[in-house]
């Protein structure tokens, strides 16, 4: 499908976008594409001097298709058009999540964040928080997890230096073997560490699974009701501008902890070889 160009700005903006990225004015279906990307100024019967008082502002366009059942003017006291604007790209699948949390006809529940998460890893959950824009959360899981992930592998490479060093020590091998396993089991820091990692990857698996969707509703609804602006334009620019998604954290913070990993595991390598050696 061809992207809508908006008619105000001229910004290229997704097909499915209701409202412009740049100036978060109406983008109606004669907005543009390709061949036309200023469309028909006179179409939709929009206002130049002040679009937000004609349709989709008026009249909602959320009782029609795609969003199937009707949509209420307001989701936790804020304009369902605040909302959409903010949720960008987003709000034809979210707007109805939203006003089914509301309403308490839907829960919480994100089904994609509950699997990833409890069969990949947490991870999934942290980075999914912070592609919200919701930082404070993603961080929170993203250090808990990663302090006893590391705390994991430091204290694994320990004991695969001990099992290098014994089997440099005694010459038969059954003997080593069995050193080995016997260190492995005893480690009594490395089984306590791995135990409390999965019991606590689990419950941030699950609890992030329940609430993703509602504490995402939470936080849009308090940015967009922190949002103040001197008139009515620059109002609508702020829901654009801080709504949306971000990946810049999450891929950082990915990156990142794949370096850390090989650097680590570097160290602890060489480290390995030498007390051998």
């Amino acid at each position: 499908m061809n992207n809508k160009f908006c008619r105000y700005c001229g910004t290229e903006n997704n097909y499915d976008y209701i409202f412009c990225k740049k100036c978060g004015k109406p983008l109606d279906t004669e907005s543009g594409n390709a061949s036309n990307p200023y469309g028909n100024p006179n179409a939709g019967g929009y206002s130049y001097g002040n679009p937000y008082a004609n349709a989709p502002y008026q009249s909602s366009p959320y009782n029609t298709p795609p969003y199937g059942n009707p949509l209420p003017d307001t989701i936790d006291g804020v304009n369902t058009e605040d909302v959409a604007i903010f949720l960008g790209k987003d709000s034809r699948k979210y707007l109805p999540i939203f006003a089914g949390i509301e309403t308490k006809s839907r829960n919480g529940l994100n089904l994609l964040v509950l699997l990833l998460s409890v069969l990949v890893s947490p991870l999934f959950a942290a980075f999914w928080f912070m592609h919200k824009r919701m930082n404070k959360i993603g961080l929170f899981i993203f250090l808990i997890f990663t302090a006893f992930e590391f705390g994991n592998l430091i204290a694994a490479f320990s004991v695969v230096k001990e099992v290098f060093t014994s089997i440099a020590i005694f010459s038969d091998v059954d003997q080593a073997t069995a050193i080995m396993l016997n260190q492995i089991e005893s480690n009594s820091l490395l089984s306590a560490l791995s135990s409390v990692s999965q019991l606590v990857s689990l419950v941030i698996a699950v609890v992030s699974g329940i609430f993703a969707n509602k504490w995402y509703k939470n936080h849009v609804i308090s940015t967009i009701k922190s949002i103040t602006a001197e008139n009515e334009e620059s109002y609508k620019r702020a829901l654009v501008e801080k709504g949306g998604t971000k990946n810049a954290l999450w891929i950082t913070l990915l990156v990142l902890t794949f370096v850390a990993i090989i650097v680590l595991s570097m160290i602890y390598a060489a480290n390995i070889v030498s007390s051998v050696i």
